[in-house]
């Protein structure tokens, strides 16, 4: 049976999904064609346009699990989810708002180590520090992304591909990134903190986990230098903020509804 939902008077359906039993049992061989033109004529819906249920409930059995089933033979849609589910949406921030700011002449002294990334774009190594030490400058960064809509997005971090940088302020020749990184994320239900290992990574994507933000600027990441396993570098480059789920929307599929 053809069932009309949200159209206008008069109009027809796109596609339908119609019973017509004419097998007691699953048929490969069946199609959604050779049915009376005073049931359903050739002509109409004949574009895969048409799923046919040809058989009501019965047993099957499949990799020896026997199920209560209907039969279906498919030739047509059966979602249309232009309308539901909108386009991934993918907010990359480039480089971080690094602190203390950085100054060409003294940036080795402050601790940075910059670069041009695989994006093009700057990236940054700073020189790890002592995890609870209480000297200042604290060498951090922080990525602020302007997300388009509110909902639960997926971060990553890109940690940068380098080689050995010379650090001579400091007389030293460093080579490995950390693999204590804390990440803190400032999200709409509150703050989160994971610790990450950089060292696998080489111009790849770190997932640091999935959280909910609000639209706007008001959520962001925090990263600082201060680690357990020093001396080493502490990666900085773009972070990634990709929507998983807008809102309140979870995964929806619109289905054709069937009458028996």
């Amino acid at each position: 049976m053809i069932r009309r939902r949200h159209l206008p008077k008069g109009a027809a359906p796109d596609a339908i999904w119609f019973a017509a039993w004419t097998r007691q049992q699953f048929d490969p061989a069946m199609t959604v064609w050779n049915l009376p033109p005073t049931c359903l004529a050739p002509t109409l819906w004949q574009r895969q346009q048409r799923i046919r249920q040809y058989t009501g409930s019965h047993d099957e059995t499949w990799g020896g699990v026997t199920l209560e089933i209907d039969s279906n033979v498919l030739d047509g849609i059966v979602a249309d989810l232009h309308s539901v589910v909108k386009p991934r949406v993918t907010i990359v921030v480039e480089s971080p708002e690094v602190s203390p700011a950085l100054d060409p002449a003294q940036a080795c002294a402050i601790g940075w180590h910059r670069f041009t990334g695989i994006r093009g774009e700057p990236a940054y190594l700073a020189f790890s520090q002592s995890l609870g030490g209480t000297i200042p400058p604290l060498t951090h960064g922080i990525w602020r992304p302007t997300l388009p809509i509110t909902g639960t997005y997926h971060v990553e971090a890109l940690i940068a591909s380098h080689g050995d940088i010379d650090w001579p302020c400091r007389g030293q020749r460093l080579g490995p990134d950390t693999s204590r990184a804390r990440y803190t994320v400032y999200h709409q239900e509150g703050v989160s903190t994971t610790e990450q290992d950089q060292l696998p990574f080489d111009d790849d994507w770190l997932r640091l986990g999935s959280y909910r933000f609000a639209a706007g600027d008001s959520g962001f990441v925090y990263l600082d230098a201060a680690v357990e396993d020093g001396p080493k570098h502490v990666s900085f480059s773009a972070m990634r903020f990709s929507l998983e789920i807008e809102g309140d929307l979870a995964e929806r599929i619109y289905l054709p509804v069937v009458r028996r």
